[in-house]
């Protein structure tokens, strides 16, 4: 939903009245949190700061509860507030409590809003808090908000930066003016990878579907049953031991058309899944966006827009051939699944820039 005509340019101009007038910097906190929560039609605005132990400390808000103001704090890296510190980049996200990194504060009183967007902070390249919008109902924010709420953080900065404000303050952040500075260092290698490799390539489609020898195919038909049974019990294993809610087996080395999946919740009964030999029949003209993680990228989770329903074709674990028409969680499970059984990784759904992010994060072997 876009902000009032004139956007950031109007808040901009606000901003700096406000930092005009002769009042405690807790008080122009608040002023600033109910402008930018106008502008950008949010009904929460919320700014954390850094503060002196190195926490993200609720330092104004606008839609949370008051009481909360001071008294929540948060690791660096820890809920969504905290990544977005730790890796000094925004999140946008339509559903943020579903989200396995969102940390509750049964204090703020944030469980009635679902939809979250927050930038950093930064001043000197360094994170020095973090400015979070939400709302009630889940929407995904545009690009242009973003950027909007990006450069509102970059004033606020400095806002935050000036001595009177500072001062005022609990547990003021450590904001020494610093000129940067620029390290140049020498390469021994250009590249290294170590690790075991992992198939990234299209499957392969079976042509020849006639017999030639009837009962030889038929006793190498249950011959490759039950190893393949074997090799889906060893492959639901694997996910749960992950712990993860979707593998497809070309993700532990086995290239088999073949796909398993639980999506029951923390604490109900499990509720395994088995895809062999999987053909996507039809896909829905309408789109849905969830964010998805994947096992072969650890730790890293983006927001994927794919169709919001599908019918699948498959043999089950008994080898019965089934049909199913697939929305919600369930469509978008088996679709990224199928895409690992085409060669494509999530990383190849992203931006470049976040690919090359997402590779320098992952652990050597990994």
């Amino acid at each position: 939903m876009p902000g009032s005509v004139g956007g950031p340019r109007i808040l901009l101009r606000r901003l700096r009245e406000v930092m005009a007038e002769p009042e405690s910097a807790q008080k122009r906190l608040d002023k600033i949190v109910v402008l930018i929560a106008s502008n950008m039609v949010a009904e929460v605005c919320s700014v954390y700061l850094m503060n002196g132990t190195k926490e993200l400390e609720l330092s104004a808000t606008e839609g949370l509860k008051p009481t909360a103001v001071h008294a929540t704090r948060l690791r660096v890296g820890e809920g969504l507030v905290g990544d977005i510190a730790a890796h000094a980049r925004p999140r946008n996200l339509a559903g943020a409590q579903s989200h396995p990194g969102f940390a509750y504060r049964p204090e703020t009183g944030e469980e009635i809003y679902k939809s979250l967007m927050g930038v950093p902070i930064l001043r000197s390249g360094k994170v020095v808090g973090v400015l979070v919008v939400q709302n009630r109902t889940k929407r995904h924010y545009t690009e242009e908000e973003v950027e909007a709420l990006q450069t509102v953080a970059m004033v606020l900065a400095e806002v935050v930066a000036a001595a009177d404000l500072i001062g005022a303050v609990p547990d003021e952040p450590d904001l020494s003016r610093q000129m940067p500075y620029h390290i140049a260092g020498t390469s021994f290698s250009e590249s290294i990878a170590l690790g075991h490799a992992v198939l990234h390539e299209p499957r392969v489609h079976v042509t020849k579907l006639i017999a030639e020898d009837t009962e030889l195919e038929l006793k190498r038909l249950e011959q490759a049953v039950y190893a393949l049974r074997g090799s889906i019990d060893d492959m639901l294993e694997t996910m749960y031991d992950a712990p993860g809610i979707g593998l497809a087996a070309v993700q532990v080395g086995v290239p088999k058309q073949v796909i398993v999946m639980d999506l029951a919740r923390e604490g109900e009964e499990p509720e395994p899944r088995y895809f062999i030999n999987p053909e996507i029949l039809s896909t829905s003209d309408d789109l849905a966006v969830y964010e998805e993680g994947c096992l072969s990228v650890p730790d890293f989770y983006e927001e994927v827009e794919r169709p919001a329903r599908c019918r699948v074709r498959y043999l089950d674990y008994q080898g019965e051939i089934r049909e199913e028409e697939c929305d919600e969680m369930l469509a978008t499970c088996l679709q990224h699944e199928m895409d690992h059984l085409d060669g494509v990784l999530i990383l190849d759904r992203t931006a470049p820039e976040q690919r090359r992010e997402a590779l320098k994060a992952l652990p050597a072997g990994g």
